[in-house]
């Protein structure tokens, strides 16, 4: 095999390859040899079919598994020659097949780990910022833990309901030209009332109705609204009240306390607390990673590969796409900006990822990073249990689509970035709770693992919502 590369940037090769025909020839022997070992035919013994019969009977497929074949092998082979880290896979231009006989000439192109001087990443000096424990946040997740066990019990009342009574509605809701707003219905909606959870308008006309009794009036839609076409208009909701009934809070005891799988109700305030402790200072840390990171990339440019970038910016586009629409706002007209200025603010955030996902990478390569199949399985794991998915379906799904290598590429850099944490010297000081709360600067996106400060999940009532 002979190869000459061509520079199109920095971080992108392009090779052409010439395979001589002697090895060509080899290559689709070894693959009609291989068929052949136990192939089956009508008038053959199991495995005696000649190799002549088997070349002529599966030409095509044998010729179109050999230039597989000799493009993998010759690629990565002329890609550990050339001493650079693929990110990318090859993007093949040649003939669909090899032909016996003939030398095999084609050309690849793939994208590379830039190269650039790493700057001294050991021993940066940073305050890292911990928000203060606060005693209410206890007090709060107890509360929440209580309405989800909570139990409604009927009212047989003739009266409007009161604050803090659930009302069971049926209700729809007509334009300004007496047209059915589309969406906007519900048939026994649960509305606890005083808490808010709908305009003030809405929640009058309820609070004049006993059971049985149906009324209308004028509701005022905010700007936000899921719905655009009424975003910001007043519109005519009809209402019936079907039925009342009161929330029965359980009291908090230890038999509470046992029922969410924390024994007491001192244990389950310490787990609490200790779930929202862990909480602010995983939060804190991974604020820090984030400034490190920041502070590094600073200190570096290179060049950022093209495909890595549109990837990003087109799976950020899609998600937003796909947000608009669940709101009613298909349409770029209703997204109160322009799409060339969502694509703008797309690629800013993309080149950002990119280059820090570059720079974590180079790391990981520099100090011999690597990824153990335990890790592997250990990250799908907990991927499927935050998402709710089967961990084999999952596994499934990462292999049949060829993202193994983007999952180890991940843990290289979460793996990279926790060196440079763990390398970091840190002085911890107390902040106030909003800059606690400020999300990580530029760090190496992780997946969102959110907080779960209860002992025990109680699941939650369901009930249709207005949408």
């Amino acid at each position: 095999m002979k190869y000459t590369v061509n520079d199109l940037s920095k971080v992108k090769k392009s090779v052409k390859v010439v395979i001589p025909a002697a090895e060509v020839d080899a290559k689709i022997n070894f693959m009609v040899k291989d068929l052949a070992h136990d192939l089956k035919l009508p008038g053959f013994r199991p495995g005696k079919v000649p190799h002549s019969v088997v070349e002529k009977r599966f030409k095509a497929q044998i010729y179109k598994e050999s230039t597989s074949a000799l493009v993998n092998e010759c690629a990565a082979e002329a890609v550990k020659e050339m001493n650079v880290t693929p990110i990318s896979e090859i993007e093949y231009d040649g003939p669909d097949a090899v032909e016996r006989g003939k030398e095999f000439e084609f050309t690849f192109t793939i994208e590379i780990l830039p190269d650039f001087e790493m700057p001294a990443w050991k021993g940066l000096a940073i305050e890292e910022e911990i928000g203060p424990y606060d005693e209410a946040k206890t007090d709060e997740t107890i509360e929440r833990i209580r309405l989800q066990m909570s139990e409604l019990k009927p009212l047989e009342v003739s009266r409007p309901a009161k604050d803090g009574e659930v009302a069971f509605v049926d209700f729809s809701a007509t334009d300004e030209n007496g047209d059915d707003v589309k969406g906007f219905h519900g048939t026994g909606y649960q509305l606890e009332i005083g808490r808010g959870h709908l305009q003030e308008d809405f929640e009058a006309i309820i609070k004049n109705l006993a059971p049985g009794e149906s009324g209308e009036g004028p509701v005022k839609m905010p700007e936000d609204v899921d719905n655009s076409s009424i975003a910001g208009k007043t519109v005519t909701v009809k209402a019936t009240v079907v039925s009342l009934a009161e929330r029965v809070l359980p009291e908090i005891n230890d038999q509470f306390a046992e029922k969410v799988g924390a024994g007491t109700v001192q244990n389950m305030r310490d787990s609490i607390a200790t779930a929202h402790k862990e909480n602010l200072k995983r939060t804190a840390r991974e604020n820090t990673q984030g400034k490190l990171l920041s502070s590094l990339l600073e200190k570096v440019e290179y060049d950022l590969p093209a495909s890595l970038l549109e990837s990003r910016q087109n799976t950020l586009m899609a998600e937003f796409r796909a947000s608009m629409k669940r709101l009613g706002k298909e349409d770029p007209k209703d997204w109160g900006t322009t799409e060339d200025e969502v694509k703008e603010e797309f690629r800013q955030e993309s080149e950002k990822f990119v280059k820090g996902e570059m720079f974590l990478l180079k790391l990981a390569e520099q100090e011999k990073i690597e990824v153990t199949p335990q890790e592997m399985e250990a990250y799908l794991m907990d991927v499927a249990q935050r998402s709710g998915l089967d961990p084999r379906q999952l596994q499934e799904y990462y292999h049949q689509n060829h993202l193994m290598h983007t999952l180890v590429d991940r843990i290289k850099t979460e793996k990279a970035l926790d060196l440079i944490y763990d390398n970091a010297e840190i002085k911890e000081v107390e902040s106030k709770p909003e800059a606690a709360a400020k999300p990580k600067a530029a760090a190496k996106p992780k997946a969102e693992k959110g907080e779960d400060t209860s002992p025990k999940k109680a699941p939650a009532k369901k009930s249709e919502k207005a949408e």
